[in-house]
């Protein structure tokens, strides 16, 4: 996406950057960049943890993509976004139960999983679970950015037997 845009992206940057610099640099130059189908999407989060649930909403909203809801633990049924965005605290394979119940309650909702070292494995079980997306955790601004995009060019949808029938 960057070289899309015209910015040269990590490949820009002074070789003497450490890698936590190249990540707030990388931010900086993405957080006025979401594109208008990205920012018009409403975002859910849920995360284990509460710092991790403020750091990834603070990261959604340099981006200008507000969370309009926040929860901490499993997401809920009830909340409505375009997009949930799902820290799991222990592996995908374990909350795959509730991954199918999100997913048919809300088939109009993009499910994005951060997951600690996903697997190939693992990654295919989410997605026929109903998931649109597993990243790795933890997951730099720029992925996360280009994945909201992506979401919101090419409309995919979580849901039992969606996911299937596209492909």
């Amino acid at each position: 996406e960057d070289g899309e845009a015209g910015r040269p992206g990590w490949l820009g940057q002074p070789a003497t950057l450490r890698r936590e610099e190249r990540r707030l640099v990388g931010v900086r130059e993405g957080a006025g960049a979401a594109d208008e189908a990205a920012s018009r999407r409403t975002v859910a989060v849920a995360a284990a943890r509460s710092e991790t649930l403020e750091g990834l909403t603070s990261l959604l909203t340099s981006f200008r993509v507000p969370a309009n809801s926040a929860t901490v633990g499993r997401p809920t049924i009830d909340a409505s976004a375009d997009v949930l965005l799902w820290e799991c605290p222990e592996s995908v394979s374990a909350e795959l139960p509730w991954l199918g119940i999100l997913a048919a309650h809300r088939p109009e909702t993009d499910i994005v999983l951060l997951e600690s070292f996903p697997r190939g494995d693992r990654t295919c079980e989410a997605i026929r679970a109903g998931a649109a997306w597993v990243l790795a955790r933890p997951t730099s601004g720029d992925v996360l950015l280009g994945t909201l995009r992506w979401l919101a060019r090419t409309g995919r949808r979580s849901g039992l037997g969606g996911a299937a029938a596209r492909g």
